[in-house]
């Protein structure tokens, strides 16, 4: 069924509600469209005649998924490489995606700050931390107790040169 639905600037909203069930509501070129299935109760975004969007009655989403049924996280993104699956940007110098727990407790962060990427605790310490292409450093509790640098010169501490000996990686295949 297809009707158009008007009103007026001194309408008081007299007409309540309006219920839908099945609907695909579409660009004039049918290029781009919204479609609901109430059967399975699937919501679907479309762009350029292809499906781009899932939204799944148990709360599932799914971004270019090649269908509904192949969504399997609660957040399901397909496609892209490494530097162009999914981009965070923080208001500053800084991006991140906290992990809690079922009880809401914060277990940690993935995070970013000022050229440094890595592993942080529920503090937001970096534990483990990529900087730029210089080194690799392992921190506890905010203090470097380990770094590896690009010449695989590896340290004790933040000050340390690495002439405490020498670690040869060999291999395995």
């Amino acid at each position: 069924t297809s009707g158009n639905i008007s009103g007026s600037s001194t309408s008081t909203g007299s007409f309540a509600k309006v219920e839908l069930s099945d609907f695909k509501i579409t660009t004039p070129d049918g290029q781009g469209y919204v479609t609901y299935d109430r059967t399975n109760n699937l919501m679907t975004l479309g762009t350029n005649s292809v499906d781009r969007m899932y939204l799944l009655s148990n709360g599932k989403v799914g971004i270019g998924n090649s269908d509904a049924s192949s969504v399997q996280g609660v957040l399901d993104v397909v496609g892209g490489h490494y530097n162009s699956n999914m981009t965070l940007k923080g208001q500053s110098n800084t991006a991140g995606i906290e992990f809690r727990d079922s009880s809401n407790n914060i277990d940690g962060y993935v995070r970013s700050a000022d050229g440094v990427v890595g592993l942080a605790d529920s503090d937001g310490d970096f534990m483990v931390s990529a900087v730029n292409d210089s080194s690799i450093q392992f921190s506890i509790a905010g203090t470097e107790i380990s770094r590896v640098t690009s010449t695989m010169a590896i340290s004790g501490s933040s000050t340390s040169t690495g002439s405490f000996g020498q670690a040869q990686l060999i291999s395995a295949g």
